[in-house]
């Protein structure tokens, strides 16, 4: 799991219509794990059955093979202080989707709003393993780079087809990350 900001952007409102806290900030959060294929009881038994028939031999039954799967979320943010606390709602969200061992490490740069106390306690408390960067170098934090850019895409996308003014980026951001995410066809809605 990795982490990365962007912003600071022009104040947008939060989900709820709460104009008084505005949104200058989202925290993007990929969680990326490797999807193992599990071979099925019907594929098993074709399998032995070719084995021990080699004359009967059909072609063999392909196997798919692992994949890396990304998840973006993504959580508004007012000022870059909230980043802890957004990373563990995602966390937490996480958890109770893919189970409590799902999250092991979290990397992110050596940003102030990921490098705090408040943030390290919560990691360990929670057994996740904590990385940064070794320091200014954005390829260091590549997956958090690339999905923020790809966030912002998505989101310019969103509100140019709905013909909606820059202020609901954060609405349309929050929107590209969840279309993101159903289009890996892992989270369910």
């Amino acid at each position: 799991m990795c982490a990365d900001l962007a912003g600071p952007f022009e104040g947008s409102p939060r989900p709820g219509g709460a104009v008084t806290h505005h949104v200058h900030y989202f925290c993007v959060v990929v969680f990326s794990f490797t999807d193992f294929p599990i071979e099925s009881e019907a594929t098993a038994g074709a399998r032995q059955h070719v084995e021990e028939n080699e004359e009967l031999a059909p072609a063999p039954v392909r196997a798919r093979t692992p994949t890396r799967v990304n998840l973006p979320y993504v959580e508004l943010l007012a000022a870059k202080s909230e980043a802890p606390m957004a990373v563990m709602k995602v966390i937490a969200r996480i958890r109770a989707t893919y189970g409590s061992s799902a999250v092991t490490r979290f990397h992110s740069d050596k940003g102030t709003e990921f490098e705090n106390v408040a943030l390290k306690t919560s990691l360990v408390n929670n057994l996740i393993h904590f990385t940064t960067t070794a320091g200014y170098d954005p390829n260091s934090n590549g997956l958090a780079e690339c999905f923020v850019g790809r966030v912002k895409s998505k989101a310019r996308v969103l509100l140019a087809a709905a013909r909606m003014y820059t202020r609901w980026w954060g609405m349309a951001a929050l929107a590209a990350a969840d279309s993101m995410r159903a289009e890996t066809g892992w989270e369910q809605h």
